[in-house]
């Protein structure tokens, strides 16, 4: 009885992983963030050539690296914070100073430490799709890390039209970080 329940937990955590992986995806090509994107890299076009061939660079690594790794469940967080960096780049090309990310995460918790892979992202995404986002009203979103806690915060700004989301981002994260670690996210 004890082997069939690990097996069919086993099943379960495969499961979830496989639900994630094509959530995911799908979150990740889905018309808005293509929209965005495509209108980000058509505007830089126009104004600069240069920014807008390190704007496709990047976008062209950060789906690469989102399909590249998809076999792993947790990465050290110095390349989470490497895969991020594409993201955060094609974000802040998009919203400019209307978007501040503070990144206070010393070098070698980043470089000892490991999270669920693509975890800041998702928590970077759901923060700007929930929250208004202009010059006005700037979004600072600060990342820090301690030997015990990595924590990512912003204030909160709902937007007045609200997104579209299927809820799974947050729920998704806790579910795989409950498989590798009995402490609460």
């Amino acid at each position: 009885r004890r082997r069939e329940r690990q097996l069919q937990h086993l099943a379960d955590l495969q499961h979830d992983r496989v639900v994630f992986e094509y959530e995911y995806l799908k979150s990740q090509v889905n018309p808005h963030f293509l929209f965005n994107s495509l209108n980000t890299l058509a505007s830089l076009i126009e104004e600069d050539s240069k920014s807008a061939v390190d704007y496709t660079g990047r976008l062209s690594d950060l789906y690469r690296n989102m399909l590249a790794h998809t076999d792993r469940n947790i990465v050290h967080l110095s390349e989470e914070l490497e895969i991020l960096d594409n993201y955060i780049h094609i974000q802040k090309s998009r919203f400019g100073d209307a978007l501040e990310i503070i990144q206070d995460i010393p070098p070698h918790i980043a470089a000892e430490k490991k999270i669920i892979y693509l975890a800041l992202q998702i928590l970077i995404e759901n923060a700007v799709k929930h929250n208004i986002v202009s010059k006005a009203q700037p979004l600072v979103i600060t990342m820090s890390a301690n030997e015990n806690t990595l924590t990512v915060s912003n204030p909160s700004r709902p937007k007045i039209s609200k997104e579209k989301g299927n809820g799974m981002g947050l729920l998704n994260i806790s579910k795989r970080y409950a498989l590798v670690s009995n402490k609460p996210v």
